[in-house]
């Protein structure tokens, strides 16, 4: 993490602004994106781009989506001529997006072996039936031809596809186990975030306390719906937002989210797959 210090000079500047200042390489439009992702707060909590400077203030800077994964080997789970599962590294994009069309991601590093082509289909999405957040680690499955892209994403509408998740959350969980089921909308105040909304979408996620220590609460979360941000969204309106989350909790580590397991049947033939624990993911 890049932290900032606000002095008189800056003060009364937007936070987009400055930023575009202070890192000349890196567009005002990018770090809008960026503040808008959660990846900027400022004084400790997630604003708006046109969040006006104050002197003595700080700016934190979350280094994880300027990690260079141009070179890594992004680890492979599994892989037949239908599809292959990954374990997505923490801060990596699963397809670019955007501002970010030029920043690395899943997509990008597997480029050979997803759909090739621009149609409106595939897009900037070759291959992807699901996604994970920047933030968040594990198991990702992606499609080597169209047809299987589109046959593999209905499983995931139709609810065919079990997926459970490790999460570490702020604070000492009271029940064993609970069901969490409140409907999601875009909050148009933070367009890039979601909120309850007895309007919204259904959405109910299942959730199961294994260990409590330290004012933490290690957690299997298994989402029966697939809202975006849904299992962010819910663990911080019971009180018990994930460690690390920038944009419904408070950033103080990496976003301690992890996709665990994968299973689904595919061609009358069932699979399963698992994605190993980060280091240091525990309570």
């Amino acid at each position: 993490m890049t932290r900032l210090q606000i002095d008189e000079a800056a003060a009364g500047t937007r936070i987009d602004a400055y930023l575009a200042e202070q890192f000349t390489d890196v567009s005002r439009a990018s770090w809008q994106r960026r503040i808008a992702d959660g990846d900027v707060q400022y004084n400790g909590q997630s604003v708006k781009p046109k969040q006006q400077l104050h002197s003595g203030d700080t700016v934190d800077i979350d280094d994880a989506p300027d990690m260079d994964f141009a070179e890594i080997e992004l680890p492979i789970l599994y892989e037949n001529d239908k599809f292959l599962v990954v374990d997505k590294p923490p801060g990596l994009l699963t397809h670019p997006i955007r501002a970010q069309a030029e920043e690395q991601s899943v997509v990008g590093l597997l480029k050979d072996k997803l759909p090739q082509g621009n149609s409106s289909e595939n897009g900037r999405r070759p291959g992807v039936v699901h996604r994970l957040d920047r933030d968040t680690s594990g198991v990702l499955l992606l499609a080597k031809t169209v047809p299987v892209q589109r046959q593999l994403s209905r499983l995931f509408a139709e609810r065919e596809v079990k997926k459970t998740y490790r999460a570490v959350l702020v604070g000492e969980v009271e029940h064993k186990e609970a069901v969490i089921r409140l409907p999601l909308g875009r909050d148009m105040s933070a367009p890039a975030t979601f909120k309850v909304d007895p309007n919204g979408k259904a959405a109910e996620t299942k959730l199961e306390r294994l260990a409590v220590a330290d004012n933490r609460s290690y957690v299997k979360l298994s989402p029966t719906t697939g809202r975006t941000h849904q299992l962010r969204v819910h663990c911080a309106h019971i009180g018990h937002p994930i460690v690390g989350d920038a944009l419904y909790g408070r950033l103080d580590h990496r976003l301690m989210l992890h996709a665990y397991h994968l299973a689904f049947s595919f061609e009358d033939e069932a699979y399963t797959f698992e994605a190993p624990l980060p280091n240091g993911f525990s309570v």
